[in-house]
Formats: C-alpha cells, sequence, structure tokens
C-alpha cells in the first residue's frame, strides 16, 4: 500500500526566525480480524463519518445458543 506521510512542526529561532515543516499522512489503510463465534456476522456493520469507524456487532440470538447442565 502507498502512502505518503505529512506532520506539521513549527520552530522559531533566537534570531526571531521559524522554521516550518509540515507532514501528512495519506494513502490507504487496512485492517481485517476475526470475529468471535458470539458475534452475528450477518448483521454486523461498520460507518466512517468524520474519520471516525463505528463497527456494530450484535451477539448471536441467546434462545439459539445451547445451554448444558452438568449433574
Amino acid at each position: 500500500m502507498p502512502h505518503r506521510v505529512e506532520a506539521s512542526f513549527k520552530r522559531e529561532t533566537g534570531d526571531g526566525e521559524t522554521s516550518v515543516l509540515t507532514e501528512r499522512l495519506t494513502g490507504v489503510l487496512s485492517r481485517a480480524f476475526k470475529l468471535p463465534q458470539s458475534v452475528d456476522a450477518d448483521q454486523a456493520g461498520a460507518k466512517h463519518e468524520h474519520g471516525v469507524l463505528t463497527l456494530t456487532l450484535p451477539k448471536k440470538n441467546v434462545a439459539a445458543q445451547k445451554r448444558l447442565t452438568i449433574n
């Protein structure tokens, strides 16, 4: 994935001069991970808005889970 990095730095010298350096990260970013078995992957969703990624990971229906009693 190609990336370009930019950051912003401002430094003033004792002589009244100012040095400015600007850098910024641009490019493509991807992440992958496995969901736990308790997550309903068919109902999972993601939204990216104003630089914030929101994941919605609902749990599977509790009635569908099986509970065992140990005697």
